[in-house]
């Protein structure tokens, strides 16, 4: 074999051996106003289809019942007949495994509790579709966090603050005793995840809020008051908060990238928000897509 056939299949291997579709993350818009951009509002789809590859990307308002939000993942899952689903809020190494979950309990009461992404799974699982969960590892938040010049308690800190506006939605939390206990419940959790040996307790996450820069007590602290901005004018919280969607974007990235080398049609089911950020992103590598909005 000559020394020019060595190279062209050198060549070739190399060729091969590359991801034919990569995202390029630095294209991911973390501005405020993202939302605003849109045409629809939220639930809707973007349909992008490059002519090799589908992605389906539903664009979901995390409500629950057979509303417009999970008809819209029902109709956009019907048209596609996608291979592979990819949803938010779930965490998975390799495909999800049904049998680790009662996904029959997503379709309990007509899907009365049930979002987009379990009901995406539940359709999935009929039909036997691979499904991945996007979010990362806490070890990879932490590394990523870590990274950019923040702590093991900012992170404790933020992963039990981001659950208070859900708690007082469900009611969970009608006094500050019941407070106090989900939040040293929450806490324990997760530095027992995260391998974080320092005392961070109730009393620690306190004056660490205090310090974040937020407008209102912890109690009632909301999910735009930890919105993941990084610029001039923005909280301490919502910098934290940044840095874990760094973290989440890179994880939804690859594993994105992952499902596109092995299937030809991918649905993707996430809140609505992350689709407007990724916008730029997604339509480098797969074109403008149809925006639609079935409900």
């Amino acid at each position: 074999m000559t020394a020019l056939t060595l190279l062209t299949a050198a060549a070739l291997a190399t060729a091969a051996g590359q991801k034919k579709y990569v995202f390029d993350a630095a294209l991911v818009d973390w501005g405020p106003d993202v939302e605003a951009k849109e045409e629809f509002r939220f639930p809707f789809a973007a349909k992008y289809d490059d002519g090799t590859k589908k992605v389906y990307y539903v664009a979901g308002d995390h409500s629950s019942g057979m509303g417009p939000n999970l008809k819209t993942v029902k109709a956009m899952f019907d048209e596609l007949k996608p291979q592979a689903v990819l949803v938010e809020g779930m965490r998975t190494e390799g495909n999800y495994s049904y049998r680790r979950m009662g996904v029959s309990d997503f379709a309990r009461d007509g899907f009365k509790d049930t979002s987009e992404s379990p009901y995406a799974l539940w359709l999935a699982s009929s039909q036997g579709i691979p499904a991945r969960g996007g979010e990362p590892t806490e070890r990879m938040v932490l590394g990523e966090v870590l990274k950019r010049g923040f702590s093991e308690q900012d992170l404790l800190g933020f992963f039990t603050v981001r659950m208070v506006p859900g708690w007082r939605r469900d009611g969970a939390i009608p006094d500050e005793e019941m407070f106090r206990a989900k939040a040293v419940e929450s806490l324990a959790d997760d530095r027992r995840r995260l391998g974080v040996k320092a005392r961070f307790g109730y009393k620690e996450l306190l004056a660490w809020y205090a310090r974040q820069g937020a407008e209102v007590p912890l109690r009632e602290v909301r999910y735009q008051d930890m919105g993941p901005e990084a610029g001039d004018g923005t909280s301490r919280l919502q910098k934290v908060s940044f840095a874990v969607d760094q973290a989440r974007q890179a994880r939804f990235n690859a594993q994105l990238e992952d499902l596109l080398g092995r299937f030809d049609r991918v649905l993707v089911v996430y809140g609505g928000s992350h689709l407007c950020r990724e916008r730029r992103m997604l339509e480098q590598r797969l074109g403008a897509p149809l925006n639609v909005k079935p409900y």
